[in-house]
């Protein structure tokens, strides 16, 4: 055991998280913590992590133990680049990475610098000795496939969830005995979630996870914590298994609540005769009724009530005719999307996907007219009423912020709403939405992130859109949120637009697809499976095209001779060339090395061969283009002497 909690119990305020928790972490633990928002899972992963303290019980952990925590909130704010923050735990081959890097930044400034040159051959045989270049390959891929490419961009100029993301690719990249992750899929696009989904999947250490996202949850994990009620239940085996048993559950409890209310109506029955017609031990039963009565009541599970008044909408919801974007930066204009033209219908239910920063928040706000296109219109239906969920619950900071009451920021839209045909106040609707009257006076600023965006779905269902536009809706919400969420939506008559991540909720709630690819969006009908397939097809069949072109290439290189220009035959080499010459005489052992480690890299069983292959193919071109220049610039330095 690599961790281990023993009769661990602490609470927040009045309220018990868990108690009396026997927990341990074993190696090669896949371990998923499931629960209600403002359950205590984060809690309950800081407490392994040995960041929060226990009120009870007792933490044991190996002194020697590697763990890195990923939480939902990261406090990077360093003046470290990128590259400094995610190499921070990687010891003696950090150094030579960054060495190297440095060096390499250096020489591009100042490429006729001798000394540099000669410093930089002498770092690759450094990194070639202690097999570092392994760690600047891994740590390219985790950024990029994360969604980040300037790796010397200070950590202190990201967004909130950048750093997020710089976190995860640290401790990913880090390799720690014990990775802690809450929430890791937060922030990323779906293609990010599925190559972190594979990498969980190989990961050799033990894993301990908080996820909203189902499909990670089925995939990764092979056992469950739930939190619930003060209560920690663990189930073994994966998501799907782990609602099998709470089902199983939930039926016996069921069956024994129901007998033992048989056995306790019988003896009230018999205590309620007169005393002559009782048999004899009448004290011995008359205690043992009294026991029944006193023994603590089961929970009563509250259920999440999500419901809206329906508002009449028209045969035209929104209506998109060649909507161009182009946002201006310091260098220059930014196209995010050109000549979009759509009529979204009263029934639609559409899913905006892509990579991060591609756009897909700013379509929702050119929808919702908080943005203006640069081209092209976008018109509303006379009748459409527009709800929109954003990603950040920016509606939550206006005003008095988060320092209002939960009661009075659902009050601004309503005091009393209708509710299936009848009229209750907004506590009562708030406790519907799972807001107890305790909790209804609290500030927001005590709300947990979930609790906020269930909030924020509360106050945007109040007011009876017929048009939902849905930013990262499943950031932050527990899972059975999530599932009455989606229920809401199969019932919900109107237009649906979601932005999200999460493709089990894709699957579940949308019919059409469309995916922004270099400034366009493309259509794709069906839900996100339906799209992969499709992606998987295209990219078979693009494949085969590039095959067929390497082939043709060569044979047409093979019947070629190798000719030099006759200007070439007499002129010297510039000072520019005998520069790149030198360059070159560097760099070619440099990308052989690379090209060994990725050859011998191909035959791991853990490693995606198919993006390895790729990166083998662009290699080999590349080495191919060099040689090539370096024979050019070769003969004409001999040819000069």
């Amino acid at each position: 055991m690599l961790i281990s909690l023993v009769n661990a119990s602490t609470d927040f305020g009045i309220k018990n998280l868990f108690k009396n928790l026997d927990l341990h972490v074993n190696k090669k633990e896949r371990l998923g913590l499931i629960g209600p928002n403002g359950s205590g899972k984060s809690t309950l992963l800081r407490v392994i992590a040995g960041i929060e303290p226990l009120m009870e019980g007792e933490r044991r952990c190996l002194s020697s133990l590697r763990i890195s925590l990923v939480g939902q909130e990261t406090s990077y704010n360093s003046e470290k680049s990128i590259l400094e923050e995610v190499l921070e735990g990687c010891g003696e081959k950090r150094k030579l990475l960054l060495n190297f890097s440095q060096l390499s930044r250096k020489i591009a400034q100042n490429p006729e610098d001798e000394d540099l040159l000669k410093k930089l051959g002498q770092a690759s045989e450094l990194m070639d000795a202690a097999g570092a270049w392994n760690l600047e390959q891994q740590c390219q891929d985790v950024l990029r496939r994360l969604g980040i490419k300037d790796l010397d961009k200070p950590v202190k100029e990201l967004s909130g969830g950048y750093r997020k993301r710089v976190g995860l690719a640290a401790a990913l990249v880090s390799k720690p005995d014990v990775l802690l992750l809450d929430e890791p899929t937060n922030h990323l696009d779906a293609s990010a979630v599925e190559w972190l989904q594979n990498w969980l999947d190989h990961y050799e250490g033990a894993l301990v996870l908080i996820t909203h996202d189902r499909y990670v949850l089925d995939r990764i994990t092979n056992r469950m914590v739930e939190i619930n009620n003060g209560e920690a239940r663990k189930y073994s085996g994966n998501y799907r298994e782990f609602l099998q048993q709470k089902v199983e559950q939930e039926q016996s409890e069921a069956s024994t609540k129901k007998k033992f209310q048989g056995v306790l109506r019988k003896e009230l029955a018999w205590l309620r005769q007169g005393p002559k017609a009782r048999s004899t031990k009448q004290k011995a039963r008359i205690q043992r009724i009294a026991e029944m009565q006193a023994k603590p009541k089961s929970h009563v599970k509250a259920n999440l009530e999500m419901n809206s008044l329906s508002r009449r909408i028209g045969k035209i919801a929104i209506e998109a005719e060649g909507v161009g974007l182009s946002l201006q930066n310091k260098e220059n204009n930014l196209d995010l999307l050109s000549d979009f033209t759509y009529s979204f219908s009263p029934e639609d239910r559409v899913g905006i996907i892509g990579p991060n920063g591609s756009g897909k928040s700013t379509l929702l706000d050119l929808i919702a007219g908080k943005r203006l296109p640069t081209s092209g219109k976008i018109k509303l239906g006379e009748t459409v009423h527009i709800g929109y969920l954003d990603q950040h619950t920016n509606d939550l900071n206006q005003g008095s912020g988060l320092n209002r009451k939960v009661i009075d920021f659902v009050e601004e839209a309503a005091l009393r709403i209708d509710h299936g045909g009848k009229q209750i106040t907004a506590s009562q609707l708030l406790e519907k939405f799972l807001f107890p009257p305790s909790q209804q006076h609290s500030p927001l600023l005590k709300l947990s992130g979930g609790e906020k965006r269930r909030l924020a779905l509360c106050k945007m269902l109040i007011q009876a859109p017929n048009v939902l536009l849905l930013d990262e809706p499943t950031n932050d919400l527990d899972i059975q949120t999530l599932s009455v969420l989606e229920d809401f939506l199969d019932d919900f008559k109107g237009c649906v637009v979601v932005v999200s991540h999460d493709r089990y909720f894709l699957d579940r709630t949308i019919d059409r697809i469309f995916n922004f690819e270099n400034g366009h969006l493309r259509r794709y009908e069906g839900n996100y499976s339906r799209f992969l397939d499709h992606k998987i097809l295209e990219e078979r069949n693009n494949e085969t095209k590039k095959r067929a072109k390497i082939v043709n290439n060569s044979q047409n290189k093979r019947g070629q001779e190798i000719k030099l220009d006759s200007k070439n035959d007499s002129r010297r080499l510039s000072f520019k060339e005998a520069r790149e010459l030198k360059e070159l005489d560097l760099r070619l052992p440099m990308l052989e090395k690379k090209k060994i480690y990725l050859e011998k890299k191909i035959t791991d069983s853990d490693v995606d061969i198919s993006e390895i292959s790729h990166q083998l193919a662009e290699l080999i071109e590349s080495i191919q283009e060099h040689e090539d220049r370096w024979i050019e610039l070769s003969e004409l330095s001999e040819s000069a002497k």
